[in-house]
């Protein structure tokens, strides 16, 4: 087990160094960086008033999205205080971060859970869908994220699974 996942952490900051290094220039990191700050919940608080607003069905609306978000942040902290995984910018030697994150640890990556959620959420609720911006959004997260330093795909790759599972249980439980 312990050969497996040497193997996989290699293989994770592999795949870290080349997102990471392939956008070096300043308009890429200009532009994650806003696409990640928008991950910290300024979209998803608007998009979620909003919703409030232009939903059919406003109060399901309201109920799913508070419920999964709630659900998403539980486990995420949970997930990241117990497993507490460095963050790259920590682990590999040399690299600089480009964004300081509010905490030490990087598994999973929360701004990608929000960001799947909240994508859901568009998917599922708005008359007009605009599922297909939200989506490009949501992945933009995760990349602004590594390339920002502070995940790996991994991490983002478990945010988004546990913000899918997250809004799938809260959407199933209350519609």
């Amino acid at each position: 087990m312990y050969q497996f996942l040497k193997w996989a952490q290699y293989k994770d900051e592999k795949f870290f160094l080349i997102i990471h290094n392939n956008f070096i220039n300043s308009f890429w990191t200009i532009l994650l960086r806003n696409i990640s700050i928008m991950g910290d919940g300024y979209l998803l608080f608007i998009t979620i008033l909003f919703g409030h607003f232009i939903s059919d069905n406003s109060n399901q609306f309201m109920i799913v999205a508070l419920f999964s978000l709630a659900l998403d942040k539980v486990i995420y902290l949970s997930l990241k205080k117990t497993l507490k995984r460095q963050r790259p910018f920590i682990k590999i030697k040399g690299l600089n971060s480009k964004h300081i994150p509010f905490d030490e640890f990087s598994f999973p990556s929360g701004h990608t859970g929000s960001a799947t959620v909240l994508t859901l959420l568009v998917y599922y609720f708005f008359p007009i869908s605009f599922f297909p911006i939200f989506l490009f959004w949501a992945i933009l997260v995760g990349l602004s994220r590594i390339h920002l330093g502070v995940h790996y795909p991994s991490d983002i790759l478990a945010g988004a699974i546990i913000g899918y599972i997250n809004f799938i249980i809260c959407f199933r439980l209350i519609i």
